[in-house]
C-alpha cells in the first residue's frame, strides 16, 4: 500500500528515544526501510523549545525532501508571535503548507474560542486541517464552538477511547483519528464496521511509536482492500486536496 504518515517527527530530543531519527535523511531511511512513501512532518524544536523557529527550521530542513511534507505550528495571536490572519495565510500560500499543527499542553496555551476564534473561523472557511495533540476533552470543546474546522485528533495514546471519539465522529462531520496508538484488538474493523473508513487517518506517531506497529494493525486488519488504502493515504491526500489557499 502507499502509506502516508500524518504523524511523524525528527529531530534532538530532552531525553533519548530507542531509533529516533535525528534529521530529514535519518528519518527518510526510517521510512524506507518500514515501507512509508510520505510523511507529514514536524521537528523537535516544534514540539518541546521554540515553536517560531522550528517552523523556520522545518522548512529548510525538508526542501530537497519532496516525501516530506510540511506542517506549521499554531501559536495565540495574543502574544504578536504569529501573524494576523491575512498574512498568516499569504505565508501558508507561500510555503504551500496546507495542514497546520496545534499542541496546547506542550506550547502552554489554552484551545478556545478566546485564544482562537478569529484564526479558526478562518481555517473552517479554507477548510485548512489542525493536527491536534491534546485530550479529547479538549478536542470536544473545541469542536463545540468550531463544528465545521477540519480536525485530526493524533497520538491518542494506547487505551481504548472509543466510548471518548465515536460521539464526536457521529456529531462532528470533520473530526477524523490517526490510528497511531489505536492498536486495540478489532479496533479498526469495529468502526469501519458502523462508520465506514472515512474517519481514520493512518499515523505512526514516529519515533514515539515504532512506524511498523500502525503499519501492521492496518495491513492485518478484516476490512476490504479498498478501506484499508482510504486509512492509508486517500483520506489524508482528499482532506489536502480540499484546502483553498
Amino acid at each position: 500500500m502507499d502509506f502516508f504518515d500524518c504523524n511523524c517527527f525528527f529531530g534532538y530530543f530532552p531525553r533519548p528515544i530507542f531509533r529516533a531519527a535525528k534529521t530529514p535523511g535519518e528519518l527518510i531511511e526510517e521510512m524506507k526501510f518500514c515501507g512509508i512513501k510520505r510523511a507529514l512532518v514536524y521537528n523537535t524544536e516544534m514540539l518541546f523549545h521554540s515553536p517560531l523557529d522550528g517552523n523556520k527550521i522545518l522548512l529548510e530542513d525538508i526542501r530537497d525532501f519532496p516525501q516530506l511534507v510540511p506542517t506549521r505550528v499554531i501559536l495565540p495571536l495574543q502574544t504578536e508571535e504569529q501573524p494576523e490572519n491575512d498574512i498568516f495565510l499569504e505565508e501558508l500560500k507561500e510555503q504551500n503548507i496546507k495542514i497546520l499543527l496545534a499542541f496546547p499542553n506542550e506550547n502552554h496555551y489554552f484551545l478556545d474560542r478566546e485564544t482562537f476564534g478569529s484564526l479558526f473561523t478562518m481555517l473552517s472557511e479554507k477548510k485548512i486541517p489542525v493536527l491536534i495533540k491534546a485530550t479529547l476533552n479538549q478536542i470536544r470543546d473545541i469542536l463545540r464552538d468550531f463544528p465545521d474546522l477540519t480536525v485530526i485528533a493524533i497520538s491518542q495514546g494506547p487505551h481504548p477511547l472509543d466510548r471518548y471519539f465515536r460521539p464526536l465522529i457521529e456529531n462532528y462531520k470533520n473530526f477524523y483519528f490517526d490510528i497511531s496508538s489505536y492498536l486495540c484488538d478489532s479496533g479498526i474493523e469495529s468502526i469501519c464496521s458502523r462508520y465506514g473508513p472515512s474517519r481514520l487517518i493512518f499515523g505512526t506517531g514516529y519515533p514515539a511509536n515504532y512506524m511498523g506497529s500502525a503499519m501492521l494493525r492496518l495491513q492485518q486488519a478484516d476490512i476490504p482492500k479498498h478501506y484499508k488504502e482510504a486509512i492509508a493515504n486517500k483520506n489524508l491526500d482528499r482532506l489536502l486536496g480540499e484546502v483553498v489557499l
